[in-house]
């Protein structure tokens, strides 16, 4: 009857038959360990082995232990291996035919000898097996067992009875003299945890003859159990001498060793003097503990740490993990070779694989700062109070931003102080102590990035280390002894064998080869890549002295508060909405979007006024936004997050930008509006600073509303364009004015953004925006003209124009009379209708062109310069008349106008054929003064005759 794997195969008995036939070849090599030497005495055993006497039934029953054996020992206690039952898992195969199997015997009969009290002999059991099992066998009846065929320690653990046997065991013998390939290795490093094996002390013992060196020596059948045993010591007898040496000891079995030795690193020129020597009596002596209970994939680390080697499989160890097992080489021996045997090396690639990333995807910029015990901010408060009580004023009390900056002004242009000397001397000290403050945290922080700059060469270092470790074992072969402690032990391609375990670079804590890194694109706020200071030849940033704490030569920072939650301008984008807009610039005139505070500062002060809540003035620092390079695209993903963050997400994200150069505009319109005896400058130049830095973005300009679908513009300006090319060209291009359509009919506040834009950015001379300013003003007469007539008609609308570009009756005279002609119909129309050739902006006030309800003027007036120059001197007024002239002779009277840009084009079409007849309406809309009443005089003449010409 063919017998299962479970079912016990009675053991091969010299006294009925031979075993025939060598290992075969296609199951396992001869192993160079164990290759056939000259004939040697045996002087560690003195004799062969009697005859085995005959073959009982029982043999192959699976005993129960008895309830109350005698010579047990408490099993709590680590025991000494002399008083306990042992079992022996012997190599039969055919390679161990001669000594080695002599020799097996011989120290299985040592062993057993040498078991107090006795009847522990009785308990021990001998476990013989090839490429299969043969159950078990009594410690007195296996000395006539004779070699067999093949190589499968896999056979012992699978067999029932021999298992049995195992499970029960304190501690058991893997005895071998050969090696195994690769498929029949992790069958049995398999097996081992499978059946619960894998935390039971064990003893492998590789019998063979010395070679050249030790390293030569194969260690594949015996490195499975190695791998994952907690107590574990691997041995090498020499069947020539009995001298048996040490390759590795672990767990309680250290004991065999000396401080000196408790480690071989294996090389290429290891020695055999090099490896301990022990004698059996000293490995009966080590006290093993009782079995360990371990989960399947779970492997005891040295210092008694559990590992759950799953967690690697599926590639979820944690960060924390991954740097204590790579700073313990020991600890990686048991994981890599556990991995090794159980076929698993890929799963130990991808894992270190992973951690590289990991640790290359971490970065610092984004790291928390500290203020060390809050000391910064409990200073920063203190001064920020030490300065609003020190206020003087008749009135009310200024406020604070504002005091400082007077201070601050003060000094630099040494100045009397305006409080007492006292006061003064409080708001220096708590300066110097900010300043320190600074100096501290700031070294706090880089002493934690120099750790990390450290631990990330290290662990590059390791895992250099570790991969190219396991890449060698992949395909490295034989099986060395190097193999049971793979990073421990020296790197292979070393010729020289290390005298003590190689350690991890994570292990230590000497500077690296890489030194220590200077951080230099880091500041106080996370996520930001800049300098903290200026230096030579290096300006990204606008640096000046900061306004809290005078630390001089310092990245500025804009201090911003929260939007409002509640609604006070109607329609405006509620928090959270993300609404789009056709015209974006409109947006920063509204009490919702004035978020900028009107001081700037340090990061460092900025970074504390963030923790400081609640100012003594009442304002709270939510965003604080350093003037760093926006072309650096964390800097510009940041600001691009937090201004959507402090405007409450009312505008999409696409548009925030935009909404905060409008804010920015008017902000410095403020500033000038308001100057002051503070020092306002700094303030100023930092928003100008932020206006041009953002204007040289690329891919905001689209979305600006200059080019809107079917535009002129639209064809020039893309989602590469920066917005400061586009108003470049815009402003300074020498076409007709149909190509600044767009920009003429955007929204009043919208185009003082432009105007301010413009004004900042090098390359637009004054001249181009004050001819934009001006052109724009026409472009609003336009749009009036066009809303009077869906107010009172298109007749009566052009009625009111004629009025007001001709001269009332009352002013005509004997001149006008004869400009009438002889026709008494011509005579009374011509009466009433003398052209004025010279109009001014003082006379349109209170007309429908400028009502005296409106605020036009007040709001051309805020582009400043560029339109005080139209206002205040008389140059523009031949070519105003000029222009409204025109107008009239479009707007006849006789249809309402639909479309304002399609009315603005149809006077530039007119202006257009005027030009080719008149070369001197070519400078009408010029802001030169070309244009004098003369000049003046023939252009308007010339309108109304081409106005006869093409009415039909």
């Amino acid at each position: 009857m063919s017998l299962t794997p479970d079912q016990p195969t009675t053991p091969k008995i010299g006294s009925t038959k031979l075993l025939r036939g060598f290992r075969e070849r296609s199951i396992a090599r001869p192993s160079p360990t164990a290759a056939s030497p000259p004939a040697f005495s045996l002087p560690y055993v003195g004799t062969r082995a009697p005859a085995a006497p005959a073959l009982h039934r029982e043999w192959a029953q699976i005993p129960s232990r008895p309830s109350n054996p005698r010579g047990f020992v408490d099993v709590d206690v680590p025991t000494e291996i002399r008083k306990i039952p042992l079992v022996f898992a012997v190599d039969i195969s055919g390679s161990t035919r001669g000594r080695c199997l002599d020799q097996e015997k011989a120290v299985v009969n040592y062993m057993t000898k040498r078991l107090k009290p006795t009847t522990l002999v009785s308990q021990s059991h001998v476990l013989p097996w090839d490429s299969k099992s043969y159950g078990s066998i009594s410690t007195t009846k296996f000395r006539r067992l004779e070699a067999g065929a093949g190589t499968d320690p896999s056979v012992v653990v699978e067999n029932a009875l021999s298992r049995c046997h195992l499970q029960r065991a304190r501690a058991w013998f893997l005895m071998t003299d050969g090696y195994i390939e690769e498929p029949l290795v992790n069958k049995f490093a398999n097996a081992i945890p499978n059946h619960g094996l894998h935390g039971t002390a064990s003893v492998i013992i590789l019998f063979g003859y010395r070679l050249r060196s030790p390293f030569e020596c194969n260690v594949s059948v015996g490195m499975s159990v190695f791998a994952v045993a907690p107590h574990c010591v691997f041995l090498f007898h020499d069947v020539t001498t009995g001298q048996v040496y040490v390759f590795q000891a672990k767990g309680s079995f250290a004991s065999l060793l000396s401080k000196q030795s408790r480690f071989t690193s294996f090389g290429p020129t290891t020695r055999w003097e090099d490896l301990t020597q022990i004698t059996y009596d000293d490995l009966s002596a080590v006290k093993v503990p009782k079995p360990t209970s371990l989960g399947r994939d779970v492997v005891a680390l040295p210092g008694g740490k559990e590992f759950d080697m799953s967690s690697i499989y599926n590639n979820t160890v944690s960060q924390e993990e991954t740097l204590e097992l790579l700073s313990d080489y020991a600890a990686l021996d048991v994981i890599l070779l556990a991995a090794k045997t159980r076929g698993k090396s890929s799963s130990i690639e991808l894992w270190l694989e992973t951690a590289r990333r990991t640790q290359k995807m971490t970065e610092v910029a984004t790291w928390e700062r500290e203020d060390i015990d809050s000391q910064g901010k409990k200073t920063i408060v203190r001064l920020l109070q030490a300065v609003s009580g020190n206020q003087v004023s008749d009135q009310q009390p200024e406020d604070l931003w504002h005091h400082l900056a007077t201070l601050r002004s003060q000094e630099t242009a040494n100045l009397p102080q305006t409080h007492d000397k006292s006061a003064h001397f409080e708001t220096d000290t708590l300066r110097l102590k900010l300043r320190l403050h600074h100096v501290q945290n700031w070294s706090c922080f880089e002493a934690r990035v120099n750790a990390h700059w450290e631990l990330g060469c290290k662990l590059e270092e390791t895992l250099a280390e570790v991969l190219s470790t396991v890449g060698f074992y992949s395909c490295q072969e034989p099986v060395t002894p190097a193999i049971l402690t793979p990073m421990s032990s020296a790197t292979l391609d070393s010729p020289v064998a290390r005298e003590g375990p190689r350690q991890s670079p994570l292990g230590h804590h000497w500077p690296t080869t890489e030194g220590r890194r200077q951080y230099t694109d880091l500041l106080f706020l996370p996520g930001f890549k800049g300098q903290r200071s200026s230096k030579p030849g290096i300006q990204f940033a606008l640096y000046d002295t900061c306004s809290i704490c005078r630390e001089p030569n310092s990245i500025q920072t804009l201090l911003l508060r929260a939007s409002p939650e509640e609604a006070e301008t109607e329609h405006l984008p509620k928090p959270g909405q993300l609404a789009g807009h056709k015209y974006p610039f409109v947006l920063g005139n509204y009490p919702e979007t004035d978020v900028i505070l009107p001081i700037t500062c340090c990061d460092a002060c900025a970074f504390l006024l963030l923790q400081a809540g609640e100012l003594p003035n009442g304002d709270r620092v939510t965003i604080a936004l350093p003037l760093v390079s926006l072309q650096i695209q964390e800097n510009r993903n940041l600001w691009e997050g937090k201004l959507g963050e402090v405007y409450g997400h009312r505008f999409r994200q696409k548009i925030v930008f935009l909404v905060f150069l409008s804010t920015l505009c008017t902000t410095l319109e403020d500033l000038i509006d308001n100057v002051g005896p503070s020092d306002s400058q700094s303030l100023r130049r930092s928003l100008e600073w932020c206006c041009r830095e953002l204007s040289q973005l690329p891919g905001i300009s689209a979305r600006a509303g200059l080019a809107p679908v079917g535009s002129p513009l639209a064809g020039v300006v893309n989602d590469t364009m920066p917005l400061q090319e586009a108003i470049q060209v815009a402003f300074c291009q020498s076409q007709p004015l149909v190509q600044e359509n767009p920009l003429l009919s955007y929204p009043m506040d919208g185009f003082l953004v432009l105007v301010r834009l413009a004004g900042l950015m090098q390359g637009i001379e004054p001249r181009y925006i004050e001819r934009f300013v001006w052109r724009r003003l026409l472009y609003h007469f336009a749009e009036q003209h066009a809303e009077l007539q869906k107010q009172v008609g298109a007749k009566e609308a052009k009625a009111t124009l004629d009025d007001l570009i001709h001269e009332p009756p009352a002013a005509m005279g004997a001149a006008a009379e004869a400009e009438s002609g002889a026709s008494p119909e011509g005579s009374r129309a011509l009466t009433s209708r003398i052209r004025r050739h010279i109009i001014s902006l003082s006379s349109l006030e209170g007309t429908y062109l400028i009502p005296s309800s409106s605020d036009t003027l007040e709001q051309f007036g805020r582009m400043g310069e560029h339109f005080s120059a139209i206002q205040e001197t008389t140059n523009h007024h031949p070519a105003l008349a000029v222009f409204l002239h025109i107008m009239a002779t479009i707007a006849d009277g006789s249809s309402l106008i639909t479309d304002v840009k399609d009315f603005f084009d149809r006077i530039q079409d007119r202006i257009g054929g005027l030009a080719r007849k008149h070369k001197d309406l070519c400078h009408a809309f010029e802001p030169t003064g070309s244009v004098d009443e003369v000049v003046a005089v023939r252009l308007i003449a010339a309108a109304y005759e081409l106005a006869k010409d093409v009415t039909p």
